[in-house]
């Protein structure tokens, strides 16, 4: 009962009215896969970002039933950081997450 549930409650609220958004998807962020989620009654409403701090398993799936509320007023922005959530991998297990690693452009 509670998959039915929940999977009606994500077909009604997966729906873009004209001038807003609602897109997932794998950005990439000094070399590594990020997973973010962007959704928002009016694009033109400020950015609110909802950082997955982690470490530990994706809360995207239900991010989505508290920060909705915000979606008539600001363009809501959930985003599961480097090797976090949905933006795990495996191969970056042996890396030691560090502040320099989150805030240096890899790439320079």
């Amino acid at each position: 009962m509670l998959f039915f549930v929940r999977t009606i409650g994500k077909a009604i609220y997966s729906k873009t009215p004209d001038g807003s958004i609602n897109k997932s998807m794998y950005i990439d962020v000094n070399g590594t896969k990020q997973w973010i989620h962007i959704y928002g009654e009016d694009i033109d409403n400020p950015v609110l970002l909802y950082l997955h701090g982690g470490p530990g398993p994706a809360t995207s799936d239900i991010d989505y039933a508290f920060t909705r509320k915000w979606a008539d007023v600001y363009t809501v922005v959930t985003w599961d950081q480097r090797n976090c959530g949905k933006s795990y991998e495996a191969k970056q297990k042996c890396i030691v997450l560090t502040r320099e690693l989150f805030m240096t452009d890899e790439r320079k």
